[in-house]
């Protein structure tokens, strides 16, 4: 994510953060995690 968003301060980078961090637990698919998300992967382990 950070590699192609252009963070030209850290005011930036904490705006992006809990975008950032929703779309890893919620859409990224894991390989680990039979390439379901980590909140997939608990509500189907559940």
């Amino acid at each position: 994510y950070a590699s192609i968003t252009v963070l030209p301060d850290a005011d930036t980078i904490l705006a992006l953060l809990p975008d950032w961090i929703e779309d890893y637990c919620e859409v990224h698919p894991h390989s680990g995690l039979k390439f379901r998300s980590p909140r997939e992967f608990i509500r189907l382990s559940a």
